[in-house]
């Protein structure tokens, strides 16, 4: 009877062991999966260290190296790019993602401009310093008599960088929006109902742009134009 009472506290133990289990530790479980080829388990275990809170560009680079391995181009694309913009100037996930795009012929989003090399943050960062830069150079030297063309070009090129920044910022804002469709065929509908007419139907790894939610849905735009409603499970959003 002890010895019995002895196992099922060890197993309990076990199991509260795995339970508890960090963010951290599942995305180390997930990386050991991957190293032991076992693509299946690492994508298990990366996707209970998202559901933990982690949120690094290297969680979704590793998820999406073990989706391409299970066969999963379209959710692979989706951690792409959300690695990339975790982590703009991640080069590992830009090579894969264009490895990725011409393996599985899927379409990925143009990040050739150069607001790509720097982050949201760090954009939001540059135009936020710089506009105070433009601020205090302009308004502070004329209340001691001082300033003239040299104060007024500084805040001249502080404003002109401060509006970079903020281009930067709406260029990521914008991609932010993006999401990828998972389900190949995925109705896009004319209303937010899943009874109503479908529009078109998105083939699997296709991105699209949202722009309003509504219960279940989210009206999204493909890039031939047509609008439609799509279930929030058909697709991957690069951002929450």
């Amino acid at each position: 009877m002890k010895k019995a009472l002895k196992i099922l506290l060890a197993a309990a133990a076990v199991a509260q062991a795995s339970v508890a289990q960090t963010a951290d530790e599942y995305f180390m479980l997930g990386n050991s999966a991957y190293k032991a080829e076992d693509y299946k388990k690492a994508v298990e275990n990366y996707d209970l260290a998202a559901g933990e809170g982690l949120d690094t560009s290297e969680l979704y680079f590793n998820r999406a190296n073990a989706r391409v391995k299970t066969g999963e181009p379209a959710r692979a694309l989706a951690d792409y790019l959300k690695a990339l913009a975790i982590s703009p100037r991640m080069r590992e996930a830009s090579a894969n993602l264009k490895i990725l795009s011409q393996e599985a012929s899927l379409q990925a989003p143009d990040m050739s401009s150069p607001f790509f090399e720097l982050s949201k943050g760090e954009w939001f960062a540059v135009a936020v310093a710089l506009f105070w830069i433009c601020a205090l150079t302009a308004a502070v030297p004329p209340l001691y008599g001082k300033g003239g063309k040299i104060s007024w070009f500084i805040a001249a090129v502080a404003a002109l960088g401060f509006a970079a920044g903020v281009c930067g910022v709406k260029k990521w804002s914008d991609f932010e929006s993006l999401a990828v469709v998972i389900k190949q065929d995925a109705p896009m509908r004319l209303s937010p109902s899943p009874n109503a007419p479908i529009e078109l139907r998105a083939s699997e790894g296709l991105v699209v742009e949202r722009s309003a939610e509504r219960g279940d849905f989210e009206l999204a735009r493909a890039p031939n134009g047509k609008s439609g409603w799509i279930k929030k499970s058909d697709f991957a959003p690069i951002s929450q």
